[in-house]
């Protein structure tokens, strides 16, 4: 393996490692660092014009599961983003080798967004040292958080309209155990309990119908963001002071 890939995949498997087995416990990092243990990597010197990096599903033994784009790698590499889209693609892996159930595209690109986002800001609030960025950059990404709002917009903001209600109830960090780690039938149960059943037929909207014509998004349907609004706006959102004591944990989402 490439020297400086090798190092990126070490810090990112650390990061990782770290970070789920103080959320979501040992029984899961154990489940995650089996697949970690067998997961491949390697830099694709082919240009691609979509992705950064990508993960390839259901290889056969010894075959590379994760490529880094090598223009992006180049951009990327010795940078915190290079350490967020490796998680990234790891999250993919997570979601297709070790959660059971059927994936909806889009909503899968904005998950592993969140999940590389989770992971990294868990690892600074335990003050895990992460290279490439400064001492002041790091005391900022302590006190406000990493956030990877540069691919997948809509897909996105559809995902933290989702994760909101959740959160105020409690579940957030059980939804996103089940998404990737679990079964996503339980992770739709626990979206059902909050929205009732139209939130099916609004995650299973993202990639039907219409199509968005922006870079990554191109296969996000924006009528089920237009539809996720309509039912968050029957949600009362409480107060500051009479929302759910949240213990330390759930500052980094």
């Amino acid at each position: 393996m490439n020297k400086e890939l090798e190092e990126l995949v070490n810090i990112s498997r650390e990061i990782i490692n770290t970070s789920v087995r103080g959320i979501f416990g040992e029984e899961v990092a154990k489940k995650a660092e089996g697949l970690l243990n067998i997961l491949k990597y390697d830099i694709d010197e082919e240009k691609n014009e979509i992705a950064a990096a990508y993960y390839r599903p259901k290889q056969e033994e010894g075959q590379t599961n994760i490529f880094f784009v090598r223009e992006s790698f180049e951009s990327q590499k010795g940078k915190i983003e290079g350490i967020a889209t490796m998680i990234h693609e790891i999250g993919h892996a997570f979601s297709y080798s070790l959660s059971e159930g059927e994936i909806d595209s889009p909503v899968e690109e904005a998950f592993t967004n969140i999940f590389s986002e989770m992971c990294i800001n868990y690892y600074i609030q335990q003050d895990g040292k992460i290279p490439y960025i400064s001492q002041a950059k790091y005391e900022d990404l302590k006190r406000y958080g990493f956030s990877k709002n540069n691919s997948y917009q809509q897909e996105g903001d559809f995902v933290r309209g989702l994760i909101y209600p959740i959160k105020q109830q409690g579940k957030d960090f059980d939804a996103i155990r089940e998404y990737f780690f679990g079964n996503k039938e339980k992770f739709r149960k626990i979206c059902i309990d909050v929205f009732g059943r139209d939130i099916l037929d609004i995650m299973k909207q993202t990639s039907e119908g219409p199509q968005s014509v922006t870079y990554q998004s191109k296969f996000f349907n924006r009528q089920s963001s237009y539809r996720l609004i309509d039912l968050l706006d029957t949600f009362t959102i409480p107060r500051e002071d009479s929302r759910i004591e949240h213990d330390e944990k759930r500052r980094i989402l």
